[in-house]
Order: C-alpha cells, then structure tokens, then sequence
C-alpha cells in the first residue's frame, strides 16, 4: 500500500469512528426520551437526518469497499496460487528448502527419472553400481527403452553431457559398456567402470540431472525380494554432498574413454582381468563395432 493510500485509510477510519460515536449517542439520548424539540439537546433536530445519512452512506461506502478489498486479496492469492502450481520446484529451492518424494517401487521410478530427463539441459549423471533387478513386467521394460531412447537422443542431438559409473561383475556388462563407447565415440557420453568383486555388493545408486534433483537408490540386486527404495531430493547442500561423492566415484574409476578419446589401454586391461584372451576381445570388438556402425575397428584391435 502506498503512503497516500494509507493516509487516506486512516483519515477515512477516523471519521467513520467520529460519525459512528455520534450517532450512537444521538440513538442513546433518543432511547431516554430526550426533547429535541426544546432544552439543550434542540440544536440536534436540525442535522440529525443530515447525520443519520451521512452514517449510512459511509456504512454502504465501507461494504463496499471491504468487498472490492477482498476481492482483490483473493486475485493475489491466485496469483500465488497459479505461481505456485507453476514453479514449487524454483519456488522452494529459492527458499532454501528441502523437497524429498519417496518412490516407492520401480514404476515410479521410471516415471520420475523419464520426466527430469525430458527437462534436463545440460548434463545427467548416472550409476550402477549393483547388478541391476530384472523388470518385473513388459510396461516396464518398455518405460526403460524409453529412456534409453530420450537419452540417447539428447545426447545426440541435444549436445547432453552423460557420465555412466558402471560396476563390471561380468564380460556381459563389459560388452555393454563398450557398446557405449563405441556407439557414442562422437558425444559427450563418457563411461567409467569399476571391475567388481564376484558377489554384488548392495551399494546406493545415485542420479544428477542438471545439478539440481537427485535420485538415490536401486541398491537390491536381482536377488532382492521387491522393488528398492528410491528417493527424489532437490536441496542445494543436500546435492553438493551427492556432486562430491558422484565426482569421487568418477575420479577414481577406470575411464574407458573421454572427450574425444577412447582410451584403448584401459579397455585391454580390465578386459584381460575379466578374463579376456586378446583374440576373443578382438573379435568381440569387431562384432560390436559392426553393430554399432564403428568404423575405425583397427584402432582398437590388440597385439598379443
């Protein structure tokens, strides 16, 4: 409310008080019978309907203007309403809140993580670091080829920077991994890999979007009874902690390639821990890269 505007309130408040007094005592000495017409009270006479009309005029003013007062506090908070409905997620981060939504099994998962990624502009950073549970139904499978499908897409056309930490418990999951790397050689999708002990490990998964939502979760491994418990978090200190500890897996990986590199001695030596002989990575590789579309196919063939 501007000055003038409350100015203008108070001076209308006080002389709606001052006419109010005054007709209620003018009521009050007319309740007791007091002659108006002569005695002291007689110069009452001539002004009271003056009075009375000026008091009700004002009590129809102030309806009035109570009535376009809240109409106007309710187009406000419909306003914040709207706002709200809009941007919460912009809305509580500038407040500096905490918003945590637990997923409760791996159909709400698929639908978050889908959703963030449509969103997402700049970067995705993904783990697996447990052997993943196996879909438990064919609407699932195909939720997750979706976001395959989107995310390679962004990647492509997009220019979407993805990191991938993956933990290799097999030569299966080697060749995926490799599958990546060859397919993508030409994107900003990189892949580090940890060679992992012979019995998964229950580990926490985490995904970043753009920095600002975490997923944390999918630690059951195919043998888990049930779906894991997931988290989605948007919090700034709360996602500096996941960064960091994102960042620290990926600094201490096996980087099997970079910006613009494939880092072909990496791959030979986790391969041959995997138990690879050099012919039948060579001939693994050929038949991936011919899948794939890779060309350069001599670049990554070993020498005994």
């Amino acid at each position: 409310m501007k000055s003038y505007e409350k100015f203008i309130d108070i001076l209308s408040t006080i002389f709606l008080l001052a006419v109010g007094v005054l007709g209620i005592f003018v009521s009050v000495l007319d309740f007791v019978g007091t002659d108006f017409e002569n005695g002291i009270w007689k110069w009452l006479k001539g002004p009271l309907p003056i009075i009375l009309l000026i008091v009700a005029l004002l009590a129809l003013a102030l309806g009035l203007e109570r009535i376009s007062r809240f109409q106007q506090i309710n187009r406000q908070l419909s306003g914040i309403e709207q706002l709200v409905r809009a941007a919460p997620d912009q809305i509580i981060q500038a407040l500096h809140g905490v918003r945590v939504r637990a997923l409760s099994n791996t159909k709400n998962l698929n639908e978050t993580k889908y959703k963030l990624l449509e969103d997402a502009q700049d970067f995705v950073f993904d783990t697996e670091l447990c052997l993943p549970a196996s879909p438990d139904s064919s609407s699932l499978q195909i939720k997750q080829s979706r976001y395959r499908k989107l995310l390679n897409d962004k990647v492509i056309n997009e220019d979407l920077l993805h990191r991938y930490i993956q933990v290799v418990y097999d030569k299966g999951h080697f060749e995926s991994l490799l599958r990546k790397v060859l397919q993508f050689h030409e994107y900003k999708y990189y892949v580090g890999c940890y060679i992992g002990a012979p019995k998964t490990i229950p580990v926490l998964n985490l995904m970043i979007f753009d920095g600002a939502h975490f997923l944390v979760g999918g630690y059951y491994g195919p043998t888990a009874k049930g779906d894991s418990k997931n988290l989605y978090i948007q919090n700034e200190t709360i996602g500096t902690t996941l960064t960091h500890y994102f960042d620290y897996l990926w600094n201490e990986s096996r980087l099997l390639n970079g910006e613009g590199t494939i880092n072909r001695d990496e791959i030979r030596r986790c391969a041959l821990e995997l138990g690879y002989s050099v012919k039948e990575l060579n001939t693994k590789i050929a038949l991936i890269a011919e899948e794939v579309g890779f060309s350069d196919v001599k670049f990554l063939q070993y020498k005994k």
